[in-house]
């Protein structure tokens, strides 16, 4: 993580134009194995010069593991920087993880997952811990 974030901060936003930036979170995402749509980089394009400015990165890794019965282990861990925090507060750094089943209630499928993740990095005020449990219903074709 060492090595990502040191890649990260040497193309903050005010490191030089967007285009590296881009090219370079580009290139980590691939070496993480992330579908482009996992990572997302907000930066100031264009609105009222009143607004509030945003410089934000938001990287999204998933892992499952298939298991029998409709089980499965996951970790889907998003990791986000906030270039405009102060120093020491960009970075929250979830680790951790949980389990999932699909199953079904008479014709109905549905899945449910419950996850906790740990905030290895955080910035001020943010919590320690994160749970979550999310049941969904499944409209399959």
């Amino acid at each position: 993580m060492e090595e990502l974030k040191t890649v990260l901060q040497a193309h903050h936003p005010e490191h030089g134009p967007k285009e590296k930036k881009v090219a370079v979170l580009a290139a980590i995402a691939s070496q993480l194995a992330c579908a482009p749509e996992q990572l997302l980089i907000q930066q100031d394009a264009a609105g009222d010069s009143d607004r509030n400015s945003v410089s934000q990165t938001l990287l999204e890794a998933f892992i499952n593991y298939n298991l029998e019965r409709g089980w499965y282990l996951i970790s889907d861990m998003i990791i986000t920087a906030n270039w405009q925090a102060d120093s020491g507060n960009h970075w929250t750094v979830p680790l951790g993880g949980g389990f999932r089943k699909m199953f079904a209630i008479g014709s109905q499928k549905m899945n449910t997952k419950l996850e906790a993740y740990y905030n290895v990095e955080k910035p001020d005020g943010a919590p320690d811990w994160s749970f979550s449990w999310t049941l969904q219903f499944l409209f399959p074709r």
